[in-house]
């Protein structure tokens, strides 16, 4: 969302992030909910991991055994994200199951 969105154009991306700074932002927080709200993204590379199982989904197995340091490192890349497309942001909210058997490294 800060970089391209695929099938837009740059323009289209440039005049929606433009919509939700003037029109949604005065009424509403926006905030991530992680990174893909799936799939979990390597934060080195930016893209998804490989493997499209459980342990590798946001919301169930992968944030169950994370420590502190990983958890805070994959939500301030999602903070990043709308940072950079000039969306602040004051939280997160965490999909369903994220880091709910974990909850001592989540908090």
């Amino acid at each position: 969302m800060n970089r391209f969105i695929p099938g837009w154009t740059k323009r289209e991306l440039e005049d929606s992030l433009k919509l939700v700074r003037e029109t949604i932002m005065p009424n509403w927080d926006i905030h991530p909910e992680m990174i893909s709200h799936t799939r979990v993204i390597d934060i080195k590379t930016g893209k998804p991991f490989a493997q499209a199982t459980p342990e590798f989904m946001e919301n169930w197995e992968w944030s169950q055994k994370k420590s502190a340091d990983e958890l805070a490192a994959y939500q301030a890349y999602a903070l990043n994200i709308l940072k950079e497309a000039g969306l602040p942001c004051e939280g997160l909210t965490t999909p369903g199951g994220y880091g709910g058997r974990n909850q001592d490294n989540l908090a």
